[in-house]
């Protein structure tokens, strides 16, 4: 139990260079966590609105959006006003896990570094977690 406590930091660190999803596969830049957390099916769909209007008006139709993760697991939550026990509540929203250091979302384009990379920072505002943009180059 000490050793995880002094060595906590070095054991985080570590983690994300063992996570099997931290490399880019079908684009050119992609979107990086940095913080373990779950992400509601919302944020993706905000992203991706985000992204597409932004180079649809640099481009029609040159890119490629990708998602790397699947939205599986459900959140229950019980209702306001409503007592201990009885079981578990309805579902809230459905959401994914996303460990540190995984790229859950990749960007295909021949567009310049530059504009890819003002497009996306301004998309990982509407995250609510840490986030870093990410390219191949």
């Amino acid at each position: 139990m000490i050793w995880k406590k002094l060595h906590k930091l070095s054991i985080l660190t570590y983690s994300i260079n063992l996570n099997k999803n931290n490399v880019l596969i079908k684009g050119n830049y992609g979107i990086k966590s940095l913080v373990t957390c779950f992400i509601k099916y919302k944020y993706l769909e905000r992203l991706r609105r985000n992204i597409a209007k932004q180079f649809k008006r640099l481009e029609k139709k040159r890119f490629k959006i990708y998602f790397r993760i699947f939205i599986w697991q459900f959140y229950t939550k019980k209702p306001l006003l409503s007592r201990m026990g009885k079981g578990v509540g309805p579902i809230y929203c459905w959401v994914s896990f996303l460990k540190t250091g995984s790229i859950f979302l990749e960007v295909l384009s021949w567009k310049s570094k530059l504009v890819v990379q003002k497009i996306v920072l301004k998309a990982i505002l509407y995250v609510p977690f840490k986030a870093k943009f990410v390219s191949s180059f």
